[in-house]
């Protein structure tokens, strides 16, 4: 019976990276196996820091007794916001208040949103998520998001959320207790 050797050095049967790692990482000309490694290296910490931030905002938030939703990365937020809600990235850059090449970076995972912002989107996610249960598709959820409402004195959910937070209320909380009423028989 052979042994296997201990190494760690890359062999012809074992490369050192593995080779379905990186047909996850789309370079759009790589130039050698190099580039490759390098990218998915970057992928890698990026996923890193994102668990690390992610971790910690459930401590802080636990030590000051909250609770702590659920974390997805912040670029299949934005892509769920978009594709099953309708929501244009110009709306996002008003909701979120920043430049188009950010909400980019954060769709790509290439770099990742500020505290407050990640804040905002795991609220967004929890939004889309009550979304998904109220209605029966998300084709109703889009119709609703665009409809003027008497709870939201005429105003469509869209506008509320680009309009922002206000003092004693954000945007999202807003909306939320909208689909609360929708949700209890209340017809807006």
């Amino acid at each position: 019976m052979a042994r296997k050797r201990l190494t760690s050095r890359p062999t012809r049967d074992r490369p050192l990276v593995n080779a379905d790692r990186l047909r996850q990482v789309r370079l759009v000309s790589p130039k050698s196996s190099l580039s490759c490694l390098i990218a998915t290296i970057a992928t890698s910490q990026f996923a890193r820091r994102y668990a690390y931030h992610a971790t910690m905002d459930a401590t802080l938030e636990a030590r000051a007794g909250g609770t702590s939703e659920p974390r997805i990365a912040p670029g299949r937020v934005l892509r769920l916001l978009t594709e099953d809600l309708g929501i244009e990235e110009k709306d996002l850059r008003v909701i979120f208040d920043v430049e188009q090449r950010s909400i980019e970076k954060w769709m790509s995972g290439e770099t990742l949103p500020q505290k407050e912002t990640r804040r905002r989107l795991n609220e967004l996610a929890a939004l889309h998520q009550h979304l998904g249960q109220t209605f029966t598709s998300y084709e109703g959820a889009r119709a609703w998001m665009r409809a003027p409402l008497r709870y939201l004195a005429g105003l469509t959910p869209l506008q509320v959320l680009r309009a922002g937070d206000s003092e004693d209320v954000s945007s999202v909380e807003r909306l939320e207790e909208a689909l609360e009423a929708l949700d209890s028989g209340v017809f807006l």
